[in-house]
């Protein structure tokens, strides 16, 4: 019989999140819009950050499906989502947002969101 180590099982893991098997069965596991463990969390992109917490504002899983979807003129995100967002992305990369920054132009698509927040934590 043979045992794993713990960095066996933590590679093992991290190579599943890359793949997107362990998403949807975290979901199921840890329940929607949980949070997800610390070494799963360590593994994640950016893109994949934001995108998540985009779909918990905005409570639709098309911000992943479609990264050009215009959040504002499909009503999918409002001034309140917004604001929520905000809040949301700068505790997750600890990082300063401030509203005079964010614009409907600029945050219009979920993949300007990402751009924006790249360049925040980039900086």
């Amino acid at each position: 019989m043979r045992i794993f180590s713990i960095d066996a099982f933590h590679n093992a893991t991290v190579a599943l999140v890359k793949l997107h098997i362990v998403w949807p069965v975290q979901e199921q596991v840890f329940g929607p819009g949980s949070i997800i463990p610390n070494f799963l969390e360590e593994t994640m992109t950016t893109a994949e950050k934001v995108l998540r917490e985009l779909e918990k504002v905005t409570g639709t899983n098309q911000v992943q499906k479609d990264l050009d979807l215009a959040l504002f003129d499909e009503d999918v995100l409002d001034s309140f989502g917004t604001v929520e967002l905000i809040v949301g992305l700068s505790e997750i990369f600890d990082i300063s947002i401030s509203p005079a920054e964010i614009d409907r132009q600029r945050w219009s698509t979920p993949r300007k969101i990402i751009s924006f927040i790249e360049e925040k934590v980039e900086i």
